[in-house]
């Protein structure tokens, strides 16, 4: 693998990827299989790429959705995409990796909660991955809850912006990052 390209494996979740900067099509094609390449320019890969997979829904949350210099849409940011099941990456048209979003399943285990009773940790898978994700991208809350619960983060540095969600009714973390 290229020096230049590094993956980010997290310490506390093995399981936990992240591309850098710098992640070609064929590194991403490599490391996140299962997935297929989709052109914007075939057929429905409009829809493929950036509806189905609610990428383009994650960019206008937070307003990064990317335009031209006369306020379109510019498709040529999302030239190419290698999108799977929990991922997708979108590559611009001079080939630089500009979107990532990475989707980690975090569900309640219920198991741990005493005979009728609630116990904070059926938590752990959430706060396992968030924790993870905090140490290497240096998250910090975002959004709260009327409770003070953590429900969104945000981090960045001059090579990737990172928002990070948690949607309790699907039981996932997403991660959106711009490079």
């Amino acid at each position: 693998m290229n020096a230049a390209v590094v993956f980010l494996a997290l310490v506390a979740a093995p399981d936990l990827m992240l591309p850098a900067a710098g992640t070609s099509f064929e590194q991403a094609q490599q490391t996140w299989t299962g997935g297929r390449a989709v052109a914007m320019t075939q057929p429905q890969g409009f829809r493929r790429a950036v509806i189905d997979t609610e990428l383009i829904a994650e960019l206008n949350r937070y307003r990064w959705t990317p335009k031209r210099p006369d306020g379109g849409f510019d498709a040529a940011a999302l030239a190419r995409c290698w999108v799977g099941p929990r991922f997708v990456f979108a590559y611009d048209d001079k080939r630089r990796l500009r979107f990532a979003l990475l989707r980690y399943s975090v569900p309640v285990d219920r198991r741990a909660d005493p005979e009728g009773g609630w116990s904070a940790h059926r938590l752990q898978p959430l706060r396992r991955t968030v924790a993870a994700l905090i140490r290497q991208l240096g998250l910090r809350p975002a959004t709260r809850d009327r409770y003070g619960n953590v429900f969104g983060w945000t981090g960045g540095s001059p090579q990737i912006q990172s928002r990070l969600r948690y949607l309790p009714e699907r039981d996932e973390l997403r991660l959106l990052l711009r490079f």
